[in-house]
């Protein structure tokens, strides 16, 4: 474990933080949605892109924290 990268081991974890996340976020955001737009389509997408743009969001600053190091 001393011989590997800390990337590579960050990058390890994410795939089963990133599926938390998505669980989380559908686990909570979905039952908001249904509450306040019961019976609207839409309600989803807007969940799917405010998701979206906050995962964007947060990866350029991870990057832009990482350049800067």
């Amino acid at each position: 474990m001393t011989d590997q990268d800390p990337k590579r081991f960050q990058s390890q974890r994410m795939p089963t933080l990133t599926l938390v996340a998505i669980i989380i976020y559908f686990g909570v955001g979905y039952p908001l949605v249904n509450k306040f737009w019961p019976d609207s389509d839409t309600g989803l997408w807007i969940l799917i892109l405010v998701g979206m743009v906050g995962g964007y969001l947060f990866k350029r600053h991870q990057r832009q924290k990482n350049h800067d190091l």
